[in-house]
C-alpha cells in the first residue's frame, strides 16, 4: 500500500525533473549577466559535438554556445541567460542536450556518435 507521503515525494519529484528540462537549439546572444568564462576561437570546435564535448570535460561547464568559428562555454544554465535571436550565428545548449541517444528518424549521427536529445523546448 501507498502512502500518501510516498504519493507526494513522487510527484514531487517528476516535477522537479519537469522543471530541468535542457534547452536546446537556442539561436541567441547571451545576456552578458553571466559571459562565457572560456571562449575558443577554432573552426574545428565550432561543432555541437565538439563544443559540447569541451564542455563536458570542463567541470564548471553548465551549457555552451558554439557558431562563428566559436565555442564558448557557461558556468549557467542556458534558460535566463540568452537573449533568442533567429538571426545570430551562436546555437545555446545545455550540457544535457549532448548525449549518446539515437538521432531522430530521418537523422544520421554526427562521426563520433554524440547527438543532439530533443526536448520540448527544442522542438516549440
Amino acid at each position: 500500500m501507498f502512502s500518501k507521503y510516498l504519493i507526494a515525494a513522487f510527484a514531487a519529484l517528476l516535477s522537479t525533473a519537469a522543471a530541468q528540462e535542457a534547452s536546446c537549439d537556442i539561436y541567441g546572444y547571451d545576456t552578458g549577466t553571466n559571459p562565457a568564462f572560456l571562449a575558443t576561437v577554432d573552426p574545428a570546435l565550432a561543432t555541437l559535438e565538439a563544443c559540447g564535448n569541451m564542455c563536458s570535460t570542463t567541470r564548471t561547464c553548465a551549457s555552451f554556445a558554439f557558431g562563428a568559428d566559436t565555442c564558448l562555454l557557461y558556468n549557467v544554465p542556458v534558460e535566463g541567460n540568452v537573449n533568442p535571436m533567429v538571426t545570430s550565428p551562436y546555437n545555446f545548449n545545455d550540457l544535457a542536450c549532448v548525449g549518446t541517444t539515437p538521432p531522430p528518424e530521418g537523422e544520421t549521427p554526427p562521426e563520433g556518435g554524440a547527438t543532439r536529445r530533443r526536448s520540448a523546448k527544442m522542438l516549440a
